[in-house]
């Protein structure tokens, strides 16, 4: 008897450590890393308690449970002990004499991953025996009204679960963990436990369901108590995602911010629909440039011949006075000819890139993002989550982007370059008016001649981009280096 107590204790240790290693920027760093090593000192004394579970596995006869337990038990060992591994991989001030056994990237992308399904399984390992552990609370009274809290709390995780995009990390799609360090520990640390409570609460759910399957009052309140958490989740995800007005998509995962841009070049001439490639609450530039800083604005384009992924003429010289009539200070892009795409040697491309030679034409751009104070004085809203008049406008989709080149195109008396009919949206070639840059166009106003990775060449720095500085492009070559970054 003394021995399972001492197993549950464990268990709630451990899911505390857990609570902690999920919320970084509370711990920080070496406060991580040596949170793992007390998880892991916890972990084999686990393992040392239930050494009798082990010399059982192949005795006696397997009940629906007993083979859920099993299952649950194995898999969370094994993911326990691959995370602590590739945590030793990336250790900097615990273990750093035992790193580097493996390639960075592989062992931070799967150290992210393995940790999650650590998270989940935790929680359904420490849901599996919660009835065993609440057996002697004998008031019903203190039952119901402690089922109705974590049903509550469960539903609230869930919310949470999917809002953070556990899914891509649960799933290796998520190669960085991007974390905000201004957000307040005690609210960090309250998102772990409710969402460790909706697991802890599937797991005791399903342990009740699988022990009472025959009692048809048990199962129903168990298999009721569980669907009233995922119904609340859901309608809280919905309900916040319709009111972001935000999709939720591939490019939402939070390792990046992709670009946003005007369709392939072969499509132009077909109706686009309203697509949001950059995800839910993340910048909309609509150049191929480094983040920018604060104070600039979001690069338009305003309509000349487009370019045409073939062999055009380049247009070296700007066009005649007369052509542009508005004095907007956007410069003009020299049009030439330029390899489009990555080679297979640059690091983080993306595999389906297929380099090729492309010829634009010139076009007027802006060298700065739009503002804030530009945006809401045409659209007369201002959806940024980071207030400044000087400030990047963000939180755009595609379409709101697009009408607001159409918008600026009224002001100044041109032809709108998009027909908008709902959220089906055509370009009008011939249009003299305000577009957003096609997909060459991006690329070839970024690379600014340059065939590296970045218009600076190598790498971008903060001095050169208001940028997420933790991982830097190509960190794995510097990543357990104790110099200066070369950027």
């Amino acid at each position: 008897m003394r021995t399972k107590h001492m197993r549950h204790i464990l268990d709630v240790l451990l899911g505390i450590g857990l609570l902690l290693l999920m919320s970084y920027q509370v711990t920080g760093e070496a406060g991580h890393e040596w949170t793992g090593i007390g998880m892991t000192v916890l972990m084999v004394l686990h393992q040392v308690l239930n050494r009798k579970w082990y010399t059982a596995l192949f005795k006696g006869r397997y009940t629906l449970l007993r083979a859920v337990q099993t299952c649950i038990n194995l898999a969370l060992t094994v993911c326990f002990l691959l995370t602590v591994l590739c945590g030793i991989n990336m250790s900097v001030h615990a273990l750093p004499f035992l790193s580097e056994f493996m390639r960075a990237s592989l062992g931070r992308r799967l150290h992210l991953t393995l940790s999650h399904w650590c998270f989940v399984l935790m929680g359904l390992h420490l849901g599996l025996h919660v009835p065993a552990m609440l057996k002697g609370i004998k008031s019903q009274h203190v039952r119901r009204l402690g089922l109705a809290f974590s049903v509550l709390a469960a539903g609230c995780g869930l919310w949470i679960f999917l809002k953070n995009n556990y899914p891509d990390y649960l799933f290796y799609r998520v190669p960085f963990a991007f974390i905000d360090y201004d957000r307040p520990a005690l609210l960090v640390l309250l998102e772990a436990l409710l969402t460790a409570f909706f697991w802890v609460l599937a797991g005791a759910q399903l342990s009740k369901l699988l022990r009472y399957r025959t009692e048809e009052k048990g199962s129903l309140v168990s298999l009721a108590s569980l669907l009233l958490a995922v119904v609340l989740g859901m309608g809280l995800t919905m309900s916040f995602h319709s009111a972001s007005n935000d999709g939720w998509n591939e490019s939402s995962a939070p390792w990046g911010t992709e670009t946003m841009q005007e369709p392939a070049e072969e499509e132009q001439m077909q109706p686009v629909t309203e697509q949001d490639p950059a995800g839910e609450g993340q910048t909309q530039p609509e150049t191929k440039q480094e983040p920018a800083g604060e104070g600039q604005t979001e690069p338009e384009t305003r309509q000349e011949p487009a370019e045409e992924e073939q062999n055009m003429p380049e247009t070296a010289e700007v066009p005649a006075a007369e052509e542009k009539q508005v004095d907007d200070g956007f410069v003009w892009i020299q049009g030439g000819s330029f390899l489009m795409g990555s080679p297979e040697t640059e690091n983080w491309r993306v595999e389906d890139e297929t380099q090729r030679e492309v010829s634009v034409s010139g076009f007027w751009m802006s060298p700065f993002e739009v503002t804030q104070a530009e945006y809401e004085r045409l659209m007369g809203v201002n959806p940024s989550q980071f207030k400044g008049e000087n400030l990047p406008v963000e939180n755009v989709t595609w379409l709101d982007a697009v009408r607001f080149c159409n918008a600026r195109s009224m002001e100044a008396g041109l032809t709108c370059a998009y027909v908008i009919d709902g959220e089906t949206v055509v370009w009008d070639r011939s249009a003299a008016g305000y577009r957003l840059p096609t997909e060459a166009e991006w690329e070839y106003a970024c690379r600014a001649g340059t065939t590296a990775p970045f218009s600076t060449v190598h790498s971008i720095g903060p001095d050169e981009a208001n940028y997420y500085g933790h991982y830097p492009y190509e960190i794995e070559e510097n990543y357990f280096n104790d110099s200066v970054l070369e950027t």
